[in-house]
């Protein structure tokens, strides 16, 4: 398998956010742990991240810590190019609305290449969720993005499985 783990936490309701002291609040648990920040990925989809005044400081906040801040369902509102402006992010991740279409659908191609290419010029790493297939894959990687997840690789896992696949993975990317 190789490569890094890194754990991503999904914000998803807005009580999170509202926390003002939740930088310090992640930077705390990442100590307890002897974890480093840049293991910490914080997803934000660009609709609750639109809902308050205060996001983008806390997002700089984040980003000053190390930890990476990505926009989640990428391309699914209307203001996704005016939020790249405006907040300070590390990823993008492109929708899976879109994946489903590659092969099928000329326009989710291109707005796929189109957020690719927006991606690469502004130095922000991809995602693409919601990967099911090897021709989703090829065409992802012939147009720079990298990393993918979806059922192609794992099904969703209940937590008692996790740990001994991470252990099992993590062994096998050392020998």
């Amino acid at each position: 398998m190789g490569g890094r783990l890194w754990l991503s936490l999904r914000k998803s309701l807005n009580s999170w956010f509202y926390n003002r002291n939740l930088t310090l609040m992640l930077r705390s648990i990442l100590d307890k742990y002897g974890l480093t920040p840049d293991c910490l990925e914080f997803e934000i989809t660009e609709s609750t991240a639109l809902l308050e005044d205060h996001y983008p400081l806390l997002q700089q906040q984040m980003r000053d810590e190390g930890i990476l801040v990505s926009v989640d369902d990428f391309g699914t509102k209307y203001s996704s190019l005016n939020y790249l402006k405006h907040f300070p992010v590390g990823k993008i991740k492109i929708d899976r609305t879109f994946i489903i279409g590659i092969g099928q659908s000329s326009i989710d191609e291109t707005i796929i290449k189109s957020i690719t290419y927006v991606a690469s010029q502004l130095g922000y790493d991809l995602i693409a969720e919601g990967v099911d297939s090897e021709e989703q894959v090829d065409f992802l990687m012939a147009h720079g993005c990298k990393y993918m997840q979806g059922f192609l690789f794992y099904r969703p896992l209940p937590a008692k499985e996790i740990r001994p696949l991470l252990q099992k993975n993590c062994r096998e990317s050392f020998l």
